[in-house]
């Protein structure tokens, strides 16, 4: 279970296999999908929680289930084909499972309406000024 980074939004283009998402609202508390929350040490570079994939699916997801999280709408499911394309909104956690062997293209996208002097963490600001130092050198 992790956010992307940086508030940015991604989609994922899939052309073979099939992939399983399951989404939550920003306003979710990472503690009842999955928690402990790390932030990666700082680096910006997204928040993850310390269960991996196959166990949010195969413990965590079967209690969300019975406590009724899916018909609550607290969380959303997609099963994703081949020739679909899937949007993850900035800030929402989200978990992937890939149920078959799969081919696919990514992109994050940092909007405009994203990027505000309110919005941007910390985290990017040090990493923006790692990078500008990285590519000076």
């Amino acid at each position: 279970v992790h956010l992307d980074p940086l508030l940015t939004s991604a989609w994922l283009a899939l052309f073979s296999g099939r992939k399983r998402w399951v989404f939550f609202p920003p306003n979710t508390d990472p503690g009842q999908i999955g928690g402990p929350i790390t932030a990666n040490g700082g680096s910006g570079e997204g928040n993850r929680s310390a269960v991996e994939s196959i166990d949010f699916f195969t413990n965590v997801y079967p209690k969300l289930i019975r406590d009724g999280w899916r018909e609550s709408g607290r969380m959303l499911e997609v099963l994703q084909r081949p020739g679909e394309i899937v949007y993850v909104p900035p800030q929402w956690w989200h978990v992937v499972l890939n149920l078959d062997d799969t081919a696919a293209i990514t992109h994050n996208y940092l909007s405009r309406n994203a990027f505000s002097p309110q919005k941007v963490p910390h985290t990017f600001n040090n990493t923006l000024l790692r990078t500008t130092l990285q590519i000076r050198h």
